[in-house]
């Protein structure tokens, strides 16, 4: 009769016999093919967009520049729609390493909050003027509430959690929820940060982003 160490025993003979799998220690050459594709594709969807804005810019034509079918093309992305979530992922994560670089700094709470708002602010705006189809992109997202969206405010907001949090732990602001008050703030700040109002309000002379933030830290103080 087998023991409990027996098939203890059997269970560790077994695994160390089964074999590995070819792709336990990192993507195979295949898989990073693709994603390198899939990286192409985006990149270049975006130079597209930003030449010619997302909607004139079709499937067609980027495989064109790719160099590629379009059947190609959607082996990595099934619809237009999807490429255009994708280039929109890319330009928010790109606001999100800004907010982690500045959220991780060795400073005073307080500094580090003002800094982040203002500088999101004024990346806003300066994609608005700049890069205006783009912008456009990122404001029929956010006005529709796509996925990518919705999963970078709440990356934001964990984020400035972070800032507050710290702040609570050396005395800066009062105690309490952070993440709370992190969506609290980033809540206040939406007409600086929300595509769709950068440019529509920019001509408000009064509340100014000063204004706003100072009445941010108040809140936390």
């Amino acid at each position: 009769m087998s023991t409990s160490a027996d098939l203890g025993r059997g269970l560790t003979g077994a695994s160390q016999q089964a074999p590995t799998p070819a792709n336990a220690s990192g993507p195979t050459r295949l898989e990073a093919a693709g994603a390198t594709t899939r990286s192409r594709i985006i990149e270049t969807a975006e130079r597209l967009f930003r030449q010619y804005g997302c909607h004139k810019t079709t499937v067609m034509d980027l495989a064109k520049a790719l160099s590629m079918s379009p059947a190609n093309i959607y082996r990595f992305f099934h619809s237009k729609d999807a490429i255009n979530e994708a280039v929109c992922r890319r330009l928010l994560d790109e606001l999100l390493a800004v907010a982690s670089g500045t959220a991780y700094r060795d400073a005073p709470a307080k500094e580090r909050l003002r800094t982040l708002l203002a500088e999101l602010a004024r990346q806003n705006l300066e994609r608005c003027r700049t890069d205006p189809a783009l912008h456009e992109l990122l404001a029929m997202a956010t006005r529709e509430n796509w996925p990518a969206v919705a999963e970078h405010a709440e990356r934001m907001v964990s984020i400035l959690a972070v800032i507050v949090a710290g702040g609570m732990k050396q005395g800066e602001f009062r105690e309490g929820d952070a993440r709370r008050a992190g969506r609290c703030v980033h809540a206040a700040m939406t007409r600086f940060l929300h595509p769709a109002l950068a440019l529509e309000c920019e001509t408000f002379s009064q509340p100014t982003l000063d204004d706003m933030l100072e009445f941010c830290l108040a809140g936390l103080r």
